[in-house]
């Protein structure tokens, strides 16, 4: 079909690639797509990901697994304009007040083989870090098995409300299907438990009302990719004497801004569970999404 290729792996994949390519296209899986995803800060350049093992891997931002055999049908249809666009949210974290560098470090790669690194954007407010979050954001402390003292503003909420708890998670809809559903899903177990203290049913097998229900919970926890509006968790929130919530504010909830200060002792601010920043102490971070960051991907409709 006379198109330029140019083959390049997670080490060779840099900004100058992303600037020559009318389209990425990963191979792997999702963490591959999200490693593509990465390089790409704009709503212009498209991404379309291919899934390599389709048989062990569901690959959810991957075409489907059909593709993964006719890959040569896939490109037809991308050439042919028989697609549709897709543009799914991404969060933007801006540091707020700190004019202090902050430096990321990828969790994927060995210390000897971190790349240089690129410098933050400017704007009249703050720092926005040079890298925007497909799935989720999360804060907390380096060490999981320590406290997190965070400070918590939503939407634009004059006050904050003081949380501890294991770290906070914010996730987009993409990412409501991945970490998100595994933070907040409820086992059959745990209705099955709920059930009998209510002296119902309290069986456990596949067509039983303890599956029903955890399977309609667990669903709805997901939503839709193109939706501007992001989810937070605040994970195992301490609630002490204040059961069984900290006043103003609820473990999970939607937002569209989300304004986070650092009380902890050292925390990490980690974008799509790949890219790590340390968030010391009094920093604050604002969450958004902004529809010029939103991610242009490829959907086959039929």
């Amino acid at each position: 079909m006379g198109f330029k290729v140019r083959v390049v792996n997670r080490l060779t994949y840099n900004d100058e690639c992303v600037k020559w390519a009318d389209i990425v296209i990963p191979t792997g899986g999702d963490g591959t797509f999200l490693l593509a995803a990465s390089r790409i800060r704009d709503n212009v350049t498209p991404i379309m990901g291919f899934n390599s093992d389709p048989n062990r891997s569901e690959g959810h931002l991957c075409l489907p697994k059909y593709y993964s055999y006719k890959v040569d049908e896939a490109i037809s249809r991308l050439h042919s304009n028989d697609f549709e666009w897709y543009l799914r949210s991404r969060i933007r974290a801006t540091v707020i007040g700190d004019r202090s560098a902050f430096t990321p470090h990828d969790l994927h790669k060995i210390p000897d083989k971190l790349e240089e690194v690129r410098p933050t954007l400017l704007r009249e407010k703050g720092q926005i870090l040079p890298y925007l979050a497909l799935n989720e954001v999360f804060i907390g402390e380096t060490i999981s098995a320590k406290v997190s003292h965070l400070n918590i503003w939503l939407n634009d909420e004059l006050s904050h409300t003081s949380v501890k708890c294991s770290g906070l998670c914010v996730s987009t809809g993409t990412g409501s299907t991945s970490w998100h559903s595994s933070i907040n899903r409820i086992s059959v177990q745990t209705v099955g438990e709920i059930l009998r203290l209510l002296d119902m049913n309290p069986t456990e097998d596949k067509n039983s009302l303890a599956t029903i229900l955890s399977d309609l919970y667990n669903k709805n926890l997901i939503f839709n990719p193109t939706q501007k509006t992001m989810c937070y968790t605040i994970r195992d929130l301490i609630c002490a004497g204040v059961w069984p919530q900290p006043k103003g504010i609820k473990p999970r909830g939607f937002s569209t801004k989300i304004k986070v200060q650092s009380k902890c002792y050292d925390a990490s601010l980690v974008i799509d569970g790949g890219i790590s920043f340390a968030f010391s102490t009094c920093a604050v971070i604002l969450l958004e999404c902004h529809p010029e960051d939103a991610l242009r991907t490829v959907r086959f409709s039929g």
